[in-house]
């Protein structure tokens, strides 16, 4: 599960299971990071397909490719190339509404 804040930053749980956090090394430590759009090329965006999640202190950045329908969105953890797609269990939806401020 993951959970994103406006703020830009997220906490993980089981993030480390995923096969896109492979190249992260130890695990441990990928319990909380930032995130934005954008596939981590360029200058930042307000929306879009890709969101490129990074944990400080790791040197690990995770690219998410984005899809779906608006109220029932879909995450797909990459390992390398977004175009490639997930394993059919590791496809992230969401699990409830996010919570209006």
């Amino acid at each position: 599960m993951l959970t994103f804040r406006a703020n830009g930053n997220f906490t993980s749980e089981e993030f480390a299971q995923l096969s896109a956090a492979e190249s992260c090394g130890d695990g441990s430590h990928l319990t909380s990071g930032n995130w934005r759009f954008g596939s981590g090329v360029g200058n930042p965006m307000e929306r879009g397909a890709y969101l490129q999640l990074t944990f400080p202190g790791t040197g690990c950045a995770v690219t998410v490719f984005l899809f779906g329908e608006v109220d029932d969105p879909v995450m797909c953890p990459t390992v390398v190339d977004p175009d490639v797609g997930c394993d059919y269990d590791e496809y992230l939806g969401r699990v409830a509404p996010a919570a209006m401020p």
